[in-house]
This record gives C-alpha cells, sequence and structure tokens, in this order.
C-alpha cells in the first residue's frame, strides 16, 4: 500500500527511522511546516492523513468566493473545481494570480454556459470578445485551454474545444538601452529605484523576488535567493557595480528594496 502524501521517512544515526509529515515548498508558502509524527507507524499514517485532510480543507476555502455557489455543470461550477486542485494551488503564487484573475474574467463573460455546449464557436466568440487587446486575448485563451484540459483530464469534458485556435500575433518587445540611456535613468530616477534596477540587471530575477529580497541573503559577495515560482536555490556572485551600490545603501528595514513610493523628479 502506497504511502500518504507529504509522508517521510528520515533515519536516524543509529538505524531508527523519525516519521514526518512534510508540506510541499508551495504548501510552506501558505504556512504549512513540517511535522514529527507518532514513532508508531500505523498512527504516523493516520495522523499524516489527518494533516491531508487539514490541507484540502484550506484548499476547498480558498476556491471559494465568486464561485462558491455555482450550479453543478456549468464553466463557473468547472472553475471552482480547478480552484481546488492542486493544478492551481500549487502554482506559484503570482502565476496563480495571474490565472485566478483570467479565470473571473472568463466566469463573467461565459460563466453560466453548460460545460456540454462549450464548443468551439463559444471559444472563437470568447476569444473575438479581446480581439481589441490581443494580448489581453492570448492571455484568456491559454488560461481557458488549461482549464478545459483540466476538465477532460477528471472526465468532466469528453475533449479539449480550444485546442485549435491560434493565438493573435503580437509585435515583439525588443527594446535595448544604449549606455547613454541607462545613464540618464540613473541619474533622475532616484536611489531607491536605481538599487531596484541595478539588482534586476545583475542577477536577472523577477520583480517579485527581488522585492521580498532581505538583506540576510547578501554576506557581501553572494545573493542568495530562492525563486518564488520555480523554488530554485541559486547563489549569484555580485558585481563590483552593485555590491558598491548595496554598500552604500541604508539598511533601513529587513529588506533590501524599502518599497518606499517613488518619487517623480522636478515634483
Amino acid at each position: 500500500m502506497p504511502a500518504p502524501r507529504h509522508f517521510h521517512e528520515r533515519p536516524n544515526r543509529d538505524g531508527s527511522i523519525r516519521l514526518y509529515w512534510r508540506p510541499s515548498a508551495s504548501l510552506r508558502k501558505f504556512g504549512f511546516r513540517d511535522r514529527r509524527l507518532s514513532d508508531d507507524r500505523s498512527r504516523a499514517l493516520a495522523e499524516c492523513e489527518a494533516h491531508n485532510r487539514e490541507v484540502d480543507r484550506y484548499r476547498l476555502t480558498m476556491a471559494q468566493g465568486v464561485f462558491d455557489r455555482a450550479r453543478p455543470g456549468t464553466l463557473r461550477h468547472l472553475i471552482a473545481a480547478y480552484k481546488a486542485h492542486d493544478d492551481y494551488l500549487l502554482l506559484a503564487p503570482s502565476t496563480r494570480r495571474d490565472y485566478g484573475h483570467r479565470l473571473e474574467i472568463i466566469a463573467l463573460r461565459i460563466g453560466d454556459a453548460r460545460t456540454r455546449e462549450l464548443k468551439p464557436r463559444v471559444v472563437q466568440a470568447l476569444k473575438r470578445s479581446f480581439a481589441a487587446t490581443p494580448s489581453q486575448a492570448n492571455h484568456v485563451l491559454r488560461v481557458f485551454r488549461l482549464l478545459c484540459s483540466f476538465a477532460v483530464r477528471e472526465g468532466i469534458m469528453a475533449d479539449n474545444p480550444a485546442l485549435a485556435f491560434r493565438q493573435y500575433r503580437e509585435r515583439p518587445r525588443r527594446q535595448l538601452w544604449r549606455h547613454d540611456q541607462e545613464r540618464r535613468f540613473l541619474e533622475v530616477c532616484g536611489p531607491d529605484l536605481a538599487l531596484v534596477y541595478l539588482l534586476a540587471v545583475y542577477t536577472a530575477q523577477r520583480q517579485g523576488d527581488l522585492l521580498a529580497l532581505p538583506w540576510s541573503a547578501y554576506d557581501g559577495e553572494v545573493i542568495r535567493l530562492e525563486q518564488g515560482k520555480t523554488g530554485a536555490l541559486l547563489e549569484i556572485p555580485v558585481a563590483a557595480r552593485l555590491a558598491r551600490v548595496l554598500a552604500e545603501t541604508p539598511r533601513a528595514g529587513p529588506l533590501i528594496c524599502t518599497r518606499e513610493p517613488l518619487r517623480v523628479p522636478g515634483g
């Protein structure tokens, strides 16, 4: 019989075993932590299942909101099921927020449609309703396609009506700053924004990870961080230019970036 979710064994030096309920990295972001289980294996398995039920209740609570009273068989009800599933809940927080926003848009447009009525013509109408904003249309279509794939896998729908649709063509965003443009920006942006900019340039990390970066992650030579989206642990050597700026930055709080309101030059 397979072990339940999040059940882990840790060997001791004397050969004995410690048993733990160990949440995934994504669940840790919701506040769940390792819990020591009883040494008796049968009791430990029961305790592990109890912790899993606690997680499941938490997921159902997260899925509530505008979808909690959705009629069974509707797209809105399908969205509620998806938002209570690991496919959604274990996404990185920023991705989950983005998907949640697109799902609310979809629900407002066609949330009362019956899932059995979700044919390609419905997808075409949804796509065309965003034709004036191709980027928005593409984001909504991607999330809708994922939602329908989830429904097919769960046996809610027979096929995915969104698979055949191409995205709108978007103009590539390729804008590079020359050295003189960067210099002019740094001359007027103020020290707070300059610090954020240089961190981004010299670490190539996402905005959310940089804004949450504590001083404790920097030892004077290396920045150590865990990516919020992937969970990857990185050690990034700090370039001399960034090191000088960090050395000159007052440590006004636990975070490197203070998130002070942006000051408009000349304002």
